[in-house]
């Protein structure tokens, strides 16, 4: 990153409660940040660490951390882009205060040693007050220390050493620390020559402030959804490093005190779910008379498919939907989405990942869920080489055509796609765009899910910027129930997606898809070492009875 940047520490207070709704507010500033603002350096967050994570909503502050390459990029650029202006407004009904800003130069040490954005446990704020005319000669010993951090200390992810710019602090310096975890924190805090430079300057620093803070990482709050129990064990119990996933299913009921709630029926919420997704806080509702006609294959079905069937029901039936008095768009914050850009008549559609289970359900319901006016011309499934036979099957029930990852790459089309695609073809591509742009009349790209794997906030920001540059929108299944309960009631709403379900597995749901149950916590240990592993197949869903 280089010194002599513009470093801005600020200070965000807020109303107390009202946190989730100011980063609600900021997720699309910070968007533009990414992809618009290339000398904005950095945007960084933490929030106090008496809170912890499982209490973070209810913080009253919050650590800013912002790098610019200069001033103007700060004032000029950031200050009035279009985001930021509209940015403003929202937030001051949250905040007691003004942003409260002070303004450093990066003089030494180093911002990100381990040098792929590895986010941290714990932030540590050092603030000191010296004698203005001996800062030089201190800011000249701490060089030095950050050398020794950088090569002596592992767990040290951030020593960055900087100097106020501000009139009246011309004695003032600041350290943004980051550690692997709070022992290696304090182990340097314990550390000689540490002790040694604080003992040697000690006649000439007036003040020490320290502040530990967490990262927000607030991103899409998926760790939020079940957060570690107090009895979790070491070493599992770090909610910074350890997290829980959630899981579909059923469970029953087994003592009541709501006679709405009668024993046999299922319903749940948590006051940690609140400041999530809505969907994350739908549950279907089975009384114990419904419950008895479900057989435990049945009960396997839908836990494996009926999540995932909701995303691509909503997709088909109101996102593509034939009747515009249905339309919604595939999230609230699509710019545009019209009855034409639903159309998908005579269009030829392509999807990615086509041996996953949801691009699986997605082409069922456009094969078996739509009026014969509305159904579209091709499906082409693109696949690897590895779950090409499986997709073969799908000929019939699913897809039209087929095509590898290898010969849709750079400018390169196979035939499955040249033979159907010309400048006169509307084209519907769920998640890979960039080669056929130029190819289509038009273009509507959709982003369903993500690929599976361990991503940092960094690189999941990276992803949601390359599609703005495709012009794809991320479908959110949470904004389309919400639009399309609100167009159609959630009464009725329920009813015919329940429906749609029975249908699709009376129907014999996914052709060789088998259903593989496990029983016990230690089937579920085995089935998650298989699927760490990418010892799965597309031929397999797993459940379990537990």
């Amino acid at each position: 990153m280089g010194y002599g940047n513009l470093v801005l520490y600020a200070n965000c207070n807020f109303v107390p409660g009202k946190y989730d709704a100011w980063i609600a507010a900021y997720k699309v500033l910070e968007k533009y940040v990414f992809a618009e603002e290339p000398y904005t350096k950095t945007y960084y967050f933490g929030t106090p660490e008496n809170y912890g994570v499982e209490n973070r909503s209810k913080t009253t502050h919050m650590f800013a951390y912002e790098v610019y390459r200069a001033r103007e990029d700060l004032y000029t650029t950031h200050m009035n882009s279009k985001p930021m202006t509209e940015f403003f407004p929202k937030i001051q009904p949250l905040m007691p205060t003004g942003l409260d800003l002070t303004h450093y130069e990066d003089v030494s040490g180093f911002l990100d040693k381990p040098g792929n954005l590895k986010e941290c446990e714990i932030i540590w704020d050092t603030r000191l007050r010296v004698k203005p005319e001996k800062r030089d000669a201190i800011l000249e010993k701490l060089a030095g220390l950050a050398k020794w951090v950088e090569a002596n200390e592992p767990g040290a992810y951030s020593f960055l050493v900087h100097k106020a710019t501000d009139k009246g602090r011309e004695g003032e310096i600041r350290i943004l620390e980051r550690y692997a975890t709070r022992a290696a924190l304090e182990a340097h805090q314990s550390a000689k020559e540490v002790l040694d430079f604080f003992f040697s300057n000690k006649d000439d620093i007036i003040q020490l402030e320290n502040h530990g803070y967490l990262p927000n990482g607030y991103l899409l709050g998926w760790w939020d959804v079940h957060p570690l129990p107090g009895s979790t064990p070491a070493p599992y119990n770090n909610a910074h490093l350890d997290g829980r996933i959630s899981a579909w299913g059923y469970g029953i009921v087994e003592e009541s005190t709501y006679d709405s709630l009668p024993v046999g029926s299922l319903v749940l919420v948590s006051l940690h779910r609140a400041k999530l997704m809505p969907v994350y806080n739908e549950y279907l509702t089975f009384t114990p008379e419904q419950a008895g006609q479900l057989s435990q294959e049945r009960k396997g079905w839908g836990s494996l498919m009926l999540v995932m069937f909701l995303t691509e029901y909503l997709l088909n039936r109101f996102v593509f939907a034939s009747d515009e008095k249905s339309l919604v768009p595939p999230a609230s914050d699509t710019q545009s989405y019209t009855a034409e850009d639903a159309n998908i008549q005579d269009a030829v559609v392509i999807i990615t990942a086509a041996s996953g289970k949801n691009a699986l359900l997605f082409a069922h319901q456009l094969n078996n869920a739509r009026s014969d006016g509305s159904k579209r011309r091709k499906i082409i499934a693109v696949t690897s080489p590895s779950s090409k036979s499986f997709v073969e099957g799908k000929s019939e029930s699913a897809y039209t055509g087929l095509t590898l990852y290898d010969d849709v790459s750079g400018t390169n089309l196979s035939s499955a796609i040249v033979n159907v695609v010309d400048s006169e073809t509307k084209v519907v591509l769920c998640d890979f765009g960039a080669p056929l742009k130029p190819r289509a009349k038009s273009l509507i790209a959709l982003g369903v899910g993500s690929e599976p794997k361990v991503s940092t906030q960094e690189e999941l920001m990276q992803g949601f910027v390359e599609g703005m540059a495709l012009g794809r929108v991320q479908a959110n299944a949470s904004d389309m129930l919400h639009d399309a309960i609100k167009v159609v009631g959630g009464e009725a709403f329920w009813k015919e997606f329940l429906e749609r379900f029975d249908a699709f597995i009376d129907g014999g749901g996914i052709p060789g898809l088998k259903l593989v149950v496990g029983k016990g916590m230690g089937a579920v240990g085995k089935g998650w070492e298989r699927l760490c592993s990418d010892g799965i197949s597309a031929q397999e869903g797993l459940v379990f009875d537990i």
